[in-house]
């Protein structure tokens, strides 16, 4: 009888220490969990954040060039600007925005470029047709200005035979980035942050992990971007 008290009591006091140690390990595991969740958001923020310098550090300088040339541009170019800025300030503090508003942001800025080298640069765009086709659609805000920014910045040293292709297509919720430009054969010294073509990357990664695709090639005499972008798939914010 005393035996099987024993036996009871220690049964009793391995379940109960097994038990605290699986509570604790759970409570590691969240907190642990916790921690890489803020370190993953605080990442985000940060890569996101970037953006904004880097882009208006790249638009500013090509203002500057026109401001030379054609001063008489610069009112409406700046207003242009203007509202660019407008988008990223207020889209800055959303995790998501609606593709059919981020194509118009896209939009906008191809045009302020096309008013910077569109005399010396054959620039073609397109973008799905109907637009009301992508509002049903979100999409990581500004994931791709970097890569169009990229060729506009790569080409416009060309001298001869510029030129900048850009195609976003729909099918299936499978978004595509076509881009294609020129590069100069002597080419120049361009300012830059170095950003761009990183924080996308690490966004997409960050973001969409194994929903992507990106491919970057460079020829002797031109630079090709393809983005595939599952956008069916539930995003890791």
């Amino acid at each position: 009888m005393y035996l099987l008290y024993v036996v009871n009591a220690a049964v009793s006091l391995i379940t109960m220490e097994a038990i605290f140690l699986l509570e604790h390990f759970y409570r590691q595991q969240i907190k642990s969990s916790n921690q890489m969740l803020q370190l993953s958001e605080a990442q985000t923020k940060l890569l996101q954040a970037q953006l904004n310098p880097h882009f208006l550090f790249n638009t500013l300088n090509n203002l500057y060039g026109i401001s030379i040339q054609e001063p008489n541009r610069m009112p409406v170019m700046i207003m242009q600007l203007s509202q660019l800025m407008r988008y990223q300030v207020e889209s800055a503090s959303k995790q998501r925005v609606k593709l059919i508003d981020e194509i118009e942001y896209l939009k906008s800025y191809i045009h302020l470029e096309k008013e910077r080298i569109g005399q010396r640069c054959v620039i073609t765009y397109h973008y799905p047709k109907p637009l009301e086709s992508t509002q049903n659609y979100q999409i990581v805000p500004l994931l791709l200005l970097p890569l169009i920014e990229n060729a506009f910045k790569h080409s416009s040293g060309t001298v001869k035979s510029c030129f900048v292709s850009i195609n976003i297509s729909m099918s299936g919720g499978i978004l595509v980035l076509d881009i294609l430009n020129s590069i100069p054969v002597n080419r120049p010294n361009l300012i830059s942050t170095g950003v761009g073509i990183p924080n996308t990357k690490k966004r997409l990664e960050a973001f969409y992990a194994d929903c992507y695709k990106l491919e970057l090639e460079e020829s002797e005499n031109h630079y090709k971007t393809l983005l595939k972008l599952d956008l069916n798939r539930k995003i890791n914010v």
